[in-house]
């Protein structure tokens, strides 16, 4: 039998008996296989990522699929660089000899399609949208919130309406709503500039009763309030008497 890395004689049936022509051939093929099998340089002188594809008298090397090169090299092809290699609404992610396509956020992989989820009736997302109403969005949802809520994209959050008031009320805030409450001196009215709620000054002065422990008295009386340490210290001056 030759070597198998020197070249085989090329052999017809015009050479040889049947017989002999017969075993021959079968020599020939063990000599084809071998030189795929066994070269000087190692079992195989094809690339990475191929296979060696034997032929009679001779072998060639075939990159394997998802490859593409020649003799001395192949190379992964990347899929992703078509644009129609995934379908809408999702990602193509190449490997090595393969791609994946990724469904994008908000959508799931139905049949080789990505499909939008609807995420206000998944129940394995939990309740969504406290205090307010989920409404589903092509790959996404957003929050139609109740009154005295505002919407941060995916929940409702308490409005906190502190600078509502008027600058002489106090901001007490509620969950959902709040409440203005008017400082000592000041009385609560519904007109202002704003349309809101606000405070007005007390004019003690023309109340019926301005000052306790007035003295009845026919004379003029004048009444002097000094404010001091939130106490009230009244001197009367009776004139006339």
């Amino acid at each position: 039998m030759e070597d198998a890395t020197q070249s085989p004689t090329a052999l017809t049936h015009l050479d040889l008996s049947p017989v002999s022509a017969h075993s021959a051939w079968r020599a020939m093929a063990l000599t084809v296989t071998m030189l795929c099998a066994s070269t000087p340089t190692g079992p195989t002188d094809c690339p990475n990522f191929s296979n060696c594809i034997n032929m009679v008298g001779s072998s060639v090397c075939e990159c394997w699929e998802g490859y593409q090169g020649n003799s001395t090299t192949c190379e992964d092809i990347n899929e992703c660089l078509h644009n129609s290699t995934c379908g809408d609404h999702s990602t193509c992610v190449n490997t090595n000899g393969s791609y994946l396509c990724l469904c994008d956020p908000g959508f799931s992989s139905f049949s080789d399609v990505c499909v939008d989820i609807d995420e206000c009736s998944d129940n394995e997302l939990g309740e969504l949208c406290t205090n307010g109403t989920c409404m589903n969005a092509v790959g996404s949802y957003y929050c139609e919130c109740n009154k005295g809520f505002r919407s941060n994209v995916t929940e409702c959050v308490d409005v906190d309406e502190y600078g509502q008031c008027h600058s002489a009320a106090t901001c007490i805030n509620y969950v959902g709503s709040f409440k203005c409450s008017c400082n000592h001196g000041w009385d609560a009215t519904n007109e202002n500039k704003h349309g809101k709620g606000g405070c007005v000054d007390v004019d003690e002065c023309v109340s019926l009763m301005p000052c306790p422990g007035q003295l009845k008295n026919s004379g003029n009386i004048i009444h002097t309030a000094q404010f001091m340490s939130d106490k009230i210290s009244l001197e009367s001056h009776l004139l006339g008497q």
